[in-house]
Parts: C-alpha cells; sequence; structure tokens
C-alpha cells in the first residue's frame, strides 16, 4: 500500500482518496478509520460537558433508562439514547453485544465462550462484558465465522 501526501493551501478540511482496485477488509478498515475522525458526541462528567471522539468509545451502556459513554478511564453521561448512538455508530466497528450496550470492536482484546451460550469480552483496558445469545451472530459475522 503506497501512502501519499500532498500539502495544499486552499482545502477548508482534509480530504481522503482511497484508490484500490478490489475491495477487501483492509481498504473496508482504512474507511471506517477515515469516517470515526469526525464523528463526536457529548458526554457530561462531574456536571461539565466534554466532547468525546467515537473512537476514544470502549463501550455505550443504558442503565436505568440513562445512557454512558465509557471510554478507557472515564464514564461520560449523555442525552441521547442507545438507539440513538447505534445508528450512527453502526458503520463504524461497533457492534451491539447485548440489549444495552454497544462495543467498539477495535478495543476488544480476547472473547471466550461461557457455560450459558454466552460469550465473555475482555477489553484492552481489562474490563469484561458480556454477549448476549441473541448477539453472538453479529459478533461471529464480525470475526468472518
Amino acid at each position: 500500500m503506497k501512502v501519499r501526501l500532498f500539502k495544499e493551501t486552499k482545502v477548508e478540511e482534509p480530504i481522503v482518496a482511497i484508490h484500490y482496485k478490489k475491495m477487501d477488509a483492509s481498504i473496508e478498515s482504512l474507511i471506517r478509520f477515515a469516517k470515526v475522525q469526525d464523528i463526536y458526541f457529548t458526554g457530561e462528567e462531574n456536571g461539565r460537558l466534554h466532547r468525546i471522539q467515537a473512537r476514544e468509545i470502549f463501550y455505550v451502556e443504558a442503565v436505568d433508562q440513562k445512557v454512558f459513554i465509557y471510554t478507557s478511564d472515564k464514564v461520560f453521561r449523555t442525552s441521547l439514547k442507545l438507539y440513538q448512538l447505534l445508528a450512527q455508530l453502526k458503520e463504524l466497528e461497533f457492534r451491539q453485544i447485548s440489549k444495552s450496550c454497544i462495543l467498539n470492536m477495535n478495543v476488544l482484546d480476547t472473547i471466550r465462550t461461557l457455560k450459558n451460550s454466552r460469550l465473555e469480552a475482555v477489553l484492552s483496558n481489562g474490563e469484561h462484558l458480556y454477549v448476549s445469545r441473541t448477539y453472538i451472530p453479529r459478533i461471529k459475522e464480525f470475526f468472518g465465522l
């Protein structure tokens, strides 16, 4: 893969152009990476609003009709509903893993099968999440299984 960079003073925002002969997993990954750069969400922590980049999100969870965005080391409350976040994140490498949780697949370290037909996902920050049976096919599809 060749990378060419061009500095243009008249360009208002960066433009990414990908030339390819055949669409494959690496090209799709590049596209998702480029798209995620400009997606931000607003979250509240200790009375302060923060701007959270989509790529910083480890997972999103709904608890008691409140939605929280988890990063590697912080938790933010958002006014968005889980389905609204999923709609914005679905083209990226995020997958719903339970009725109340959306996972960034890029932070998934390992996954293992549990006795009760569920999966346990271990994230790169050491957190453990559980994949409900209903959502296992989506996780397997991500891995090409």
